[in-house]
């Protein structure tokens, strides 16, 4: 009866944009209380301010695996949890096997391109789980369903799938993304560690993409940021997953709150350890940063907000699969950016000191630029430029910078969060 229930529904035109990226990318042209730099000279200078029956068959599971990496009408980009370093986090912690059972044929099935997929005997909370994760763990399939409807057909339920792409847009862009991804990864260095590999593709990244304030479809998939140079949220940090799992790290996809909009980000795994990173803020201002590099929850809980998450076992799950997978905890900061380059304020009057230390390692020229970034314990975040609050970390800030005989610095950083910059003027 309950399927019957359901079947009435006639689940249609559920949304997969699984993040409305309006997130808080800033145009660098255009002024924003979002983002901020200033420019401050010493005393002798002019001063400015800017700125989820159930059989369990492993053997059936390997066997969609490989038919889904050798059906002749795939097209050549192939996805599959053989090439996916994120089946170790899925399988046996997050998908029950009936799941796993079910993500495999969806898999294959958008690989394959099909329209409608027959599952029958099983649960909708497994399917639309199972359809879920589907969409997180496979970036390279960037056509992805953006709409679908499930019905119930007596046996069991089918699902309608409306690609954002025809089937010959599929076959030559996938050309055009997997040149794209080699070509990156020809670059990389050999012999890096895990930590210098996540910087170098994350540095690759930001560096050949900026935001696309259009909203294009490419924008909201690897396709944008790694082939038009072009991304929101949500297509920065599926470039990134892609990246890295090409790298061979996991790479885990975020929904979430930034500002109390819309947001997708990045949990990475290295050396064992999950962090926190955020590829599109870390390109927010036009230039490189490593503000949202590796954090911890703490840390990045002081401007993000995860969005509910759902365990295999939920006994209902939203249509619109609004909802995370569980993700694992980050409490370690071994491979923070901040703490491998000897940048990181665990107190607050630690501000002084770690900053007297970086400018006494060099001597720095115009338009170098030093990141700091706060510890998660520490109270102390970048202020609202104009703000009481920023007068009095400027001011901490400029006594440094002048007592170590520099003229004027620029100090850039997002308000609310636990990053900023020093750029020597």
């Amino acid at each position: 009866m309950y399927n019957r229930i359901i079947a009435l529904l006639l689940c249609i035109g559920m949304l997969l944009g699984l993040c409305a990226c309006g997130d808080r990318p800033v145009d660098p042209e255009t002024p924003s209380s979002t983002f901020s730099t200033t420019y401050t000279e010493s005393a002798d200078f002019a001063w400015d301010a800017s700125t989820g029956t159930q059989p369990s068959s492993s053997a059936m599971d390997t066997q969609d695996i490989q038919d889904a990496t050798t059906a002749s009408d795939t097209p050549s980009y192939q996805s599959g949890m053989h090439q996916n370093p994120d089946a170790r986090y899925l399988i046996g912690q997050i998908l029950t096997d009936r799941q796993l059972q079910l993500y495999n044929r969806i898999v294959k099935a958008v690989q394959n391109y099909e329209q409608e997929i027959d599952f029958p005997n099983c649960k909708s909370t497994d399917l639309l789980y199972a359809f879920n994760a589907a969409n997180k763990y496979n970036p390279d399939l960037f056509w992805f369903p953006t709409r679908y409807s499930m019905n119930w057909r007596r046996t069991g339920y089918t699902l309608t799938l409306y690609y954002p792409y025809s089937k010959e847009q599929v076959a030559w862009m996938s050309d055009k993304l997997q040149k794209a991804v080699n070509d990156l990864l020809t670059g990389l260095p050999a012999g890096l560690d895990a930590y210098a590999t996540e910087l170098y593709l994350h540095d690759q990244l930001v560096a050949a993409t900026e935001y696309d304030f259009d909203y294009r479809t490419n924008a909201f998939n690897a396709y944008g940021a790694l082939v038009d140079g072009s991304a929101v949220c949500e297509g920065y940090a599926r470039a990134m997953q892609l990246l890295l799992h090409r790298a061979g790290l996991e790479c885990l996809l975020v929904n979430g709150k930034l500002d109390d909009e819309g947001h997708m980000w990045n949990i990475v795994k290295v050396d064992g350890q999950w962090y926190h990173l955020d590829p599109t803020l870390n390109d927010s201002d036009n230039r490189r940063s490593h503000a949202y590099f590796n954090l911890t929850d703490l840390a990045i809980s002081a401007d993000h907000t995860i969005d509910r998450q759902l365990t295999s076992d939920a006994s209902e799950i939203p249509l619109d699969l609004d909802f995370n997978l569980p993700v694992p905890a980050c409490s370690d900061i071994t491979a923070c950016y901040f703490v491998k380059t000897n940048s990181m304020i665990f107190a607050d009057d630690q501000l002084e000191s770690v900053l007297q230390t970086k400018l006494s390692q060099k001597r720095y020229v115009t338009d170098d630029i030093i990141e700091f970034g706060f510890d998660g314990s520490c109270s102390l975040i970048y202020p609202v430029a104009g703000s009481p609050e920023f007068t009095v970390f400027e001011s901490r800030i400029s006594d440094v910078v002048f007592a170590a005989g520099y003229n004027k610095f620029y100090l850039t950083g997002i308000p609310g969060s636990k990053g900023f910059s020093v750029r020597i003027g």
